[in-house]
């Protein structure tokens, strides 16, 4: 789990949000149509982060990277990462 905010959202940043859509060959309409959301909401996540957008929303954007496969992994001391299915 990354990033856990007080209310124990977790919050991948805007990098990890892009790093992991494009690690599963998603373009954004794609997620687009995977989680629900409107392309102008995913975008505002990947540009400045999942506090720009409701918790039910920046939930659904996780759950849906997630449940294709995708770890966020926190800050170990040389910056956060992700983790993603092999090809």
């Amino acid at each position: 789990m990354v990033n856990q905010p007080a209310n124990g959202r977790r919050a991948p940043t805007p990098a990890q949000l892009r790093a992991a859509r494009s690690a599963l060959g998603l373009s954004l309409p794609d997620l687009a149509a995977l989680s629900g959301l409107g392309l102008s909401t995913l975008k505002r996540a990947e540009k400045a982060g999942l506090s720009v957008v409701t918790p039910a929303n920046a939930d659904r954007i996780v759950a849906t990277l997630e449940g294709r496969g995708i770890v966020f992994l926190d800050d170990d001391g040389s910056g956060v990462g992700l983790r993603f299915p092999a090809a």
